[in-house]
């Protein structure tokens, strides 16, 4: 899809990462839907994304960066762990 090429190209032309890229809709000669790449964002907001679709944005958001950065979860931190940490 043509939105995504745009949005993929235009992620990439400012280093990549998690962003946000607003297109815009604009028509063609031939009636066909072409798109404009609005701005670029290093900070993002989907809750009007999450609102429309069906998948869970801020989860799938989570579920990449820690495929990206290979973040792993570690479920026996606590604030024990923190005041270890304080101490020392």
């Amino acid at each position: 899809d043509r939105a995504v090429e745009l949005a993929t190209a235009a992620a990439e032309a400012v280093g990549g990462g998690l962003l946000g890229v607003d297109l815009m809709e604009v028509g063609g000669e031939d009636g066909e839907t072409r798109y404009t790449v609005h701005e670029v964002n290093h900070t993002v907001e989907f809750e009007a994304l999450n609102d429309a679709v069906e998948t869970d944005v801020p989860a799938t958001v989570v579920d990449w960066l820690e495929a990206t950065h290979g973040a792993e979860t570690d479920d026996t931190g606590g604030a024990d762990d923190t005041e270890q940490v304080i101490a020392e």
